[in-house]
C-alpha cells in the first residue's frame, strides 16, 4: 500500500510510518481504524495545501527548567491542566515543541531495522489519568524515533528492559502536531500521542 503512494511526496512513507508508530497497537479495531483514517486525512490535506515539506528538524531552543520534563506523571498532569483550560493540540504543541525530556519506561517493542521509521516502543506508567470532563486520558505508550546514527546505544536493549531515556518533543516538521489527543464523542478515553525524536538511552536494567 505504501508503495502506491511513494510518488506523491518524497517523505510520504516515512511520515506515515512514524505516525503509525505513535499509535498503540493494542486498542480495539474500531479505534485503530479511526486513527488510520485521521492519519490519512491529515496527510492528504497537508499535501494539497502545500504544507507538507520536505523539511528538516525544528530548530527550537531546549530547556529542562520544568519538573514535568523529567517526571512523566507531572508531564501528563500538565497536559490535563491545559486540556481543562481549553487548549487544543496546536496550542499545547506550541508550548512544548523543542523541549528535551528525560523519562523512564519499559521497552515493549524494538524496530531498529525499519527503513522509514526505526525506533523503540515504550510502556509508560502511570498510564491512565482522570479528566474533569469525566473522560480518561490514556498515556501508557510512547514510540521513540531513533536515527540510525544514534542506534548503537540501543543495540543491547531487549523487550522488557526498564530504561531511562532522553528525547526531544518535536513533529520533525511533519504535518502532525507534536502533541496529539485522539478522541471520539462516544469514547470515554482520550489517547495521548507525542512526537519524540533525537532519542538517546541513558540507562537500562
Amino acid at each position: 500500500m505504501l508503495e502506491e503512494h511513494a510518488g506523491v511526496h518524497p517523505m510520504y512513507n516515512r511520515a506515515v510510518l512514524e505516525q503509525l508508530g505513535r499509535v498503540n497497537p493494542g486498542p480495539p479495531p474500531a479505534r485503530a481504524a479511526r486513527e488510520l483514517q485521521r492519519i490519512s486525512d491529515t496527510l492528504q490535506n497537508s499535501i494539497v495545501s502545500g504544507r507538507f515539506g520536505p523539511w528538516g528538524l525544528d530548530e527550537v531552543a531546549s530547556t529542562m527548567d520544568h519538573d514535568y520534563l523529567t517526571d512523566w506523571g507531572a508531564f501528563v498532569r500538565a497536559i490535563i491542566s491545559m486540556i481543562e483550560a481549553g487548549h487544543d493540540e496546536a496550542s499545547i504543541s506550541e508550548k512544548l515543541n523543542g523541549h528535551m525530556v528525560e523519562w523512564s519506561g519499559v521497552i515493549v517493542g524494538i524496530k531498529l531495522n525499519e527503513e522509514f521509521a526505526p525506533g523503540v516502543a515504550v510502556s509508560m506508567a502511570p498510564g491512565i489519568f482522570p479528566i474533569s470532563s469525566g473522560k480518561l486520558l490514556r498515556a501508557d505508550y510512547l514510540f521513540l524515533n531513533i536515527n540510525p546514527s544514534d542506534s548503537l546505544g540501543w543495540k543491547n536493549c531487549n523487550i522488557g528492559d526498564s530504561i531511562k531515556f532522553r528525547a526531544k518533543i518535536s513533529k520533525a516538521s511533519r504535518p502532525f502536531p507534536e502533541i496529539q489527543l485522539s478522541e471520539a464523542d462516544d469514547d470515554l478515553e482520550i489517547i495521548l500521542m507525542i512526537g519524540l525524536y533525537e532519542c538517546q538511552i541513558m540507562s537500562a536494567d
